[in-house]
């Protein structure tokens, strides 16, 4: 059964709701990062779904209307998270997370992100072997939930 294209007012998520999530979206890739489970680019991260895809947490494809090449890679991806059950979050923002990232990297010598950092139309977080943060439980939360409705995942607000 396809998934509606638009949502309805009976089925719509809060925007506030939305925020807080892209907040709680925002603390979970500083996490991953600082563990060294950050990946960016579109290489890296087909690269590494394909080597190793049970041990991804979540998937954050940005949307960017500008770039139909990166768009067509990002259905590939998407499909492919979607056959491996890997949950696939989206933000409209694809410039506030290329500037997070660029903040985490620039200057840090500690941590590294797998993958090109410059490249953020698609970004995957890996699991921690400890087990995942109370924000990496809140937002498998909140995708289990928006999963469970019949409404297409809404794209997270990430806050400025």
């Amino acid at each position: 059964m396809p998934l509606p294209e638009t949502m309805g007012p009976e089925n719509e998520v809060d925007p506030r709701h939305l925020k807080a999530m892209g907040l709680t979206l925002i603390t979970c890739i500083k996490q991953a990062f600082r563990r060294g489970h950050l990946t960016c680019g579109m290489t890296a991260c087909a690269e590494l779904l394909q080597r190793d895809p049970e041990t991804i947490m979540f998937c954050l494809l940005p949307a960017d209307a500008t770039d139909v090449a990166a768009n067509i890679h990002q259905m590939l991806i998407e499909a492919f998270c979607h056959e491996n059950l890997i949950p696939i979050l989206k933000t409209g923002d694809q410039q506030k997370v290329a500037a997070l990232v660029n903040k985490l990297t620039s200057g840090n010598t500690e941590h590294a992100v797998k993958g090109d950092a410059k490249d953020t139309t698609c970004l995957l977080l890996q699991c921690c072997k400890l087990g995942p943060s109370k924000q990496e439980e809140t937002l498998t939360h909140f995708y289990n939930d928006m999963m469970a409705n019949p409404h297409p995942m809404p794209y997270l607000t990430l806050p400025d």
